[in-house]
């Protein structure tokens, strides 16, 4: 994400914030919104987003790191190793699904 222009990067972000306005239950638009922030050096603002895309969907591995990586800048090691934990419970249920298809 970091190799996108800034005009970029500010249309994705509201393309996704129409999406989290309508549905207050899309967990990748938060997810990509808090991506997007955190790119654009925005901690504080992406820290709310990725806790929404958690909340709204706990089995999401890239969420879950994007979080804890969040909570390792803010010195929050507990949360981030119980997130990083999280998600590598779910990385063989992923592959699972993949494989599937």
């Amino acid at each position: 994400m970091s190799s996108h222009s800034v005009d970029t990067l500010v249309q994705a972000q509201r393309e996704f914030r129409g999406r989290t306005g309508t549905e207050p239950t899309d967990a990748v638009a938060e997810y990509e919104i808090g991506q997007i922030l955190t790119t654009q050096q925005k901690s504080v603002e992406a820290l709310p987003h990725l806790e929404r895309a958690v909340r709204l969907s706990g089995q999401f591995p890239e969420a879950l790191i994007a979080l804890a990586k969040l909570k390792l800048e803010a010195k929050q090691n507990d949360e981030a190793i119980g997130l990083l934990e999280g998600a590598v419970h779910l990385v063989p249920i992923a592959r699972q699904r993949t494989t599937a298809l």
